[in-house]
């Protein structure tokens, strides 16, 4: 993650941003928006704006959004999250339980004395 200086400088431009109402043009605003407080800048200009303030909010507490809504910013703005640590992986690893059962109650049900009125699923070879 950036350091909280480069923070402090890109809070001042938005301020300045501000001042002027965010009334700028959308390739201007996304601009901004990454750079300043590194937000994703994917997304419509209202969205960019509402995000914008509500970073200012938060400019005392910037971490504090940035761990709380760490989808709304760069990778190298924010906290790594569980997801990150998976690499290539899209979902974290299932833990595989031991398989258990009881052999001979399930030979006999398939292949003990009866069982082929009823199934034929396991051929026994006499």
């Amino acid at each position: 993650m950036r350091s909280n200086v480069e923070d402090t400088s890109g809070l001042v431009l938005l301020c300045h941003a501000r001042e002027v109402g965010l009334n700028v043009c959308h390739p201007h605003l996304r601009l901004l928006a990454s750079t300043t407080v590194g937000l994703q800048n994917n997304l419509s200009g209202d969205i960019l704006r509402r995000r914008l303030n509500r970073a200012w909010d938060y400019r005392k507490r910037l971490h504090r959004i940035r761990c709380g809504k760490s989808r709304w910013f760069l990778k190298t703005r924010r906290p790594k999250t569980e997801t990150d640590r998976l690499g290539v992986f899209r979902y974290p690893a299932l833990l595989v339980r031991e398989f258990l059962f009881d052999e001979v109650r399930i030979f006999g049900r398939f292949a003990g004395k009866g069982s082929w009125g009823r199934s034929a699923n396991v051929r026994r070879i006499d």
